[in-house]
């Protein structure tokens, strides 16, 4: 049977390409996806042997088809001494334990009212499901989203949806997770970081991580996209549980604290990340409420020698948000001055994501920034990134000026300074910093809401900002007046910017 006229171009394609250098087809493959470099490896042997697929990291949830692929893996010595990171998806498929019993529309607002357990297994598709279809479909239409044109039907994306609870469920009772990321720890040796993140669905069509669970759904499916293990009620926002002993909360975050924290097991991490993706979730912040066995395992396993960089972003929305308890006792602060050895990290980013409003604000509220970040654990800092806290222009200059001379990055995003506004703020880094003087300059990133041309999204000035410290250039802000209003804890999202009544009420 001769060969089509598609075979045949796909053919002359790849002779096309042989004709490149190996370096360079290799460059070029380096700047590919790994679905395209497949394709490349299927077109001709040559290729296959040239094109080499990208194995830098491996994902891991509570999904069957995660923890094959995770052995899969582990066992190839071909490509296991090649992983550097895995990353722990802990944003669970939302379950039928509440569900949606009324919703009214309120402004630009779509209140959500739940009911536990209010008889949704007597219908074929869950009332908590369909609710959240419709919002999905609500919020991709006022968005004019086109894609809603490609939405799955409620009836058959639940059937698709209840295979991936049931599997999920199979899973939370087994031990599989623990057993594969103790195996991950023991079979990568080049294993240097590890990212939590309940972010990895981030919204319909936009995903955070392509994992293979969320690869392999259908185009369109809808779904109530996960976030974290937050209580699935109206109030939610506004009501972080207290950290308990439930070892099925947070989970992702306790089991890779206890295993790192684990003396036998030898392993080479030197970076946690708890990621959110700039959205609305993260960290229980009550885990810094009182001592706890996670805490103690975090204080443990960033206190290893070979420790260097933590990223940590917490959630914290009760209504009086400034009374975190990580202001109000030193137990995140003790583990920063113990982290690496006792010398302190290299790189450290910390972000509180929630929604706090001023009438909550008590006027003679004075924050201190010192139980989090005492002095001490800024000695040895290259990066050190701050976002959404409560801070006062003297507390933030004193930390600031306390950053050592190798610090090459400061990033400062979406704070509530309480006393001056972003304009006099850059005036006084500036002015009392001196970092004018040091021969290696620090770069300076401010992040703030942008309400002007991107509602519910954040704007980040580098250069600008820069030029006014170190180049008599302008006041990015000057005419401004920029304070940035209690209320508007944005984020900078990493998809695209989210409307009013994002995951349900997001924003309240």
């Amino acid at each position: 049977m001769p060969p089509s006229s598609q075979s045949i171009d796909h053919e002359g394609s790849a002779k096309g390409i042989l004709r490149l250098p190996s370096e360079t087809i290799a460059a070029i493959c380096s700047q590919l996806p790994n679905s395209s470099i497949k394709d490349l490896r299927l077109s001709c042997v040559s290729l296959s042997a040239i094109a080499c697929l990208r194995f830098d990291r491996v994902f891991l949830s509570a999904q069957p088809r995660e923890i094959e692929i995770f052995h899969n893996v582990a066992n190839s010595d071909k490509y296991r001494g090649r992983l550097g990171e895995i990353v722990y998806d802990d944003g669970p498929a939302d379950d039928d334990t509440v569900s949606a019993t009324e919703a009214h529309q309120d402004g630009d607002h779509y209140v959500l009212h739940l009911e536990p357990n209010d008889g949704d297994d007597v219908r074929k598709v869950p009332r908590w499901f369909s609710f959240a279809c419709e919002q999905n479909r609500r919020i991709l239409t006022a968005e004019l989203d086109d894609r809603v044109e490609h939405l799955m039907s409620t009836e058959k994306s639940w059937e698709e949806y209840k295979c991936l609870l049931r599997k999920q469920r199979q899973v939370l009772k087994s031990n599989l997770l623990a057993k594969a990321l103790e195996t991950g720890l023991e079979r990568f040796p080049m294993l240097r970081k590890i990212t939590i993140t309940s972010a990895s669905h981030g919204r319909l069509f936009e995903p955070l991580y392509m994992t293979p669970t969320i690869r392999a759904m259908s185009y369109g499916l809808n779904y109530p996209v996960p976030s974290g293990w937050l209580p699935a009620t109206w109030d939610a926002w506004f009501q972080v549980p207290r950290w308990g002993e439930i070892e099925t909360e947070w989970m992702g975050f306790r089991l890779v604290m206890r295993l790192l924290a684990n003396t036998e097991l030898a392993h080479n991490v030197e970076e946690i990340r708890v990621e959110s993706g700039e959205l609305i979730t993260g960290l229980n912040g009550n885990i810094f409420e009182k001592p706890n066995r996670t805490l103690m395992d975090f204080t443990t396993a960033i206190a290893a020698p070979t420790f260097r960089r933590l990223h940590l972003d917490i959630i914290w929305n009760k209504r009086a948000g400034y009374d975190w308890p990580g202001y109000q006792n030193d137990l995140l602060g003790q583990a920063l001055v113990g982290a690496s050895g006792g010398r302190g990290l290299e790189c450290l980013s910390l972000g509180i994501h929630g929604n706090i409003r001023e009438s909550f604000l008590d006027p003679l509220y004075d924050p201190s920034l010192m139980n989090i970040l005492p002095f001490a654990s800024l000695a040895r800092l290259r990066e050190f990134r701050l976002s959404g806290f409560f801070v006062t222009s003297y507390d933030l200059i004193r930390h600031l000026a306390m950053l050592p001379e190798t610090i090459e990055l400061v990033e400062i995003s979406l704070l509530d300074v309480l006393d001056v506004n972003y304009e006099e703020l850059l005036v006084q880094i500036r002015d009392s910093l001196n970092w004018t003087s040091r021969d290696e300059k620090p770069r300076v990133s401010v992040g703030f809401p942008d309400m002007t041309y991107t509602p519910y999204a954040e704007c980040s000035i580098d250069d600008s900002v820069n030029s006014f410290l170190y180049s008599d250039g302008p006041n990015p802000f000057s005419g401004r007046a920029l304070s940035l209003a209690f209320g508007i804890m944005c984020a900078k999202l990493e998809f695209k910017p989210l409307p009013l009544q994002a995951r349900w009420d997001r924003w309240i």
